[in-house]
């Protein structure tokens, strides 16, 4: 029986052939998870862009309300005792007005006109209500996001009086 020492042993483990195809195997593996956090990190940079655009699209929405109230409030002391035709008429006017040059940097166009009616509530209260509403848009070169910008407003016309 011939002993072959350790050091003598060449065999399968130490060829060139089983050394590549470990290197291959290994970039393989990395390529394949650097493509896997790259589509997730796409993913994580898509669904921010469209939280963004819709929070700018709600941060306009807040502001529309806003201007409606200082319209209405406006139109309110400006006829303290008119009809309701006319506290329509006023708002609509005051309401288009500012908007017609509103453009926050975010949005991309706002088309059309505000037309509201006004509800006459107890208490001194009147609702302001959209029946046509702007539409307002953000278009970037991956996201269309558009909506209507609807009012529904309370007024408490008491501190105004």
């Amino acid at each position: 029986m011939k002993i072959i020492p350790f050091s003598d042993n060449r065999g399968f483990a130490y060829s060139p052939f089983v050394v590549i195809v470990l290197i291959l195997l290994g970039l393989a593996i990395s390529l394949h998870l650097t493509e896997t956090e790259l589509m997730v990190m796409e993913s994580i940079y898509k669904e921010g862009q469209i939280n963004r655009a819709i929070l700018d699209m709600e941060e306009l929405k807040s502001s529309v309300n806003t201007i409606a109230l200082f319209a209405s409030y406006g139109a309110i002391s400006k006829k303290t005792n008119g009809t309701k035709e006319e506290l329509e008429e006023e708002i609509n006017k005051n309401l288009n007005e500012y908007l017609k040059d509103y453009k926050p940097g975010e949005i991309s166009t706002i088309e059309g006109n505000f037309s509201i009616y006004v509800e006459k509530l107890p208490n001194n209260y009147f609702l302001v209500k959209t029946n046509k509403m702007p539409r307002a848009c953000i278009n970037t070169s991956e996201l269309l996001l558009c909506s209507d910008l609807g009012i529904e407003r309370l007024i408490d016309k008491k501190w105004i009086s």
